[in-house]
């Protein structure tokens, strides 16, 4: 693992793991510097994992194997450790999204997670696994420096508004169900899966993203 990043972390991984082997050296360079910035500016852990089967960290699901990741391996930064994880498992093309401790979850609470996920998800759903992680870093980026002025990404008041009136908002679900396709054909999306118990981390999205 990266050195600095081990002594000022104490996390026993990188930045960026690639362990299904998705990038070339020199991206995986290239996203570990850039979130090795963001997460050292912020003082929140802005993390990426590749792995061929989540089920060799964890058998009961995707978000339990990156929450068993994450605790495993110590990752977070400062004290009370806090990052943000995206994990990808490609041997069912399956990922999860992982908040950890009060500063992460204040700049990504639930809505700004589920805004977080349309940044990559149409690169992933192309293949495009660089591009996917770099707007994942830029954006994670834009929401620490909001939450850091005091303004983290929050729903519009005038959004359930709409849904209460019975209107469909631009760019509602519907819109929304080809995001994941892989060389042009529409999948189906599996249930959002989502879990806060008290005193735990929160977890984000559990989507498959099948060819």
């Amino acid at each position: 693992m990266n050195a600095a990043a081990a002594e000022q972390t104490g996390a026993q991984l990188s930045y960026v793991t690639d362990a299904a082997g998705l990038l070339s050296e020199n991206e995986n360079m290239l996203l570990e510097k850039m979130a090795e910035s963001v997460s050292k500016k912020y003082g929140v852990g802005v993390y990426i994992v590749t792995v061929e089967d989540y089920r060799d960290f964890h058998s009961e699901g995707v978000y339990k194997a990156t929450y068993t990741i994450y605790h495993e391996y110590t990752m977070g930064e400062g004290p009370n450790r806090d990052g943000i994880m995206l994990l990808l498992s490609m041997d069912d093309r399956d990922w999860a999204m992982f908040c950890y401790g009060s500063r992460c979850e204040y700049a990504f609470n639930s809505y700004g997670q589920e805004k977080l996920e349309k940044v990559f998800l149409d690169n992933f759903g192309e293949n495009d696994w660089y591009g996917g992680f770099e707007d994942y870093v830029k954006e994670c980026s834009v929401y620490l420096e909001k939450a850091s002025a005091g303004k983290p990404v929050r729903a519009s008041l005038f959004y359930p508004i709409l849904i209460v009136i019975g209107l469909s908002p631009v760019g509602s679900s519907r819109d929304r169900r080809c995001n994941m396709a892989e060389n042009g054909n529409c999948i189906k999306k599996s249930n959002r899966e989502r879990l806060r118990l008290r005193g735990t981390p929160t977890y984000g999205t559990n989507r498959l993203f099948y060819p």
